[in-house]
């Protein structure tokens, strides 16, 4: 059986490099035989149109918006989690979404150095890892 993906991001049409990157991810992670979906976080103004492969999305201003992209993320093998700081709704830490919190194995790249406020999240994951 094939592994599903699912990816949590922005992504078009939202316009930032994050989201040019998710969907190329998207396509080559969700090809057949392959199977999964993306959890589509938007801005303020982006347009809500979801798109083929968009599962879920997470609204700017819904800072406990992660517990609905949770649950659309546990229906997949893996969940891939993009991140930018800024992007996540609610003040740091809570910008780097609880949803990893949810998932027993998690492979983050990291800061070695992070600023005092992203590093109580940074922690926790690195020790995980």
């Amino acid at each position: 059986m094939a592994v599903s993906y699912g990816l949590l991001s922005t992504h078009p049409p939202t316009r930032c490099g994050l989201a040019a990157f998710n969907a190329a991810l998207a396509r080559q992670q969700t090809a057949a035989p392959r199977a999964g979906g993306i959890v589509r976080v938007t801005a303020s103004g982006d347009d809500p149109h979801l798109g083929a492969a968009v599962v879920h999305t997470w609204p700017a201003g819904s800072v406990a918006g992660w517990l609905g992209a949770a649950a659309a993320l546990n229906a997949f093998d893996v969940a891939v989690v993009q991140h930018e700081f800024g992007i996540y709704p609610g003040p740091a830490p809570a910008r780097w979404p609880a949803v990893a919190a949810q998932y027993e194995a998690l492979a983050a790249g990291l800061l070695a150095a992070p600023p005092d406020d992203q590093a109580l999240v940074a922690r926790p994951a690195r020790s995980r890892t």
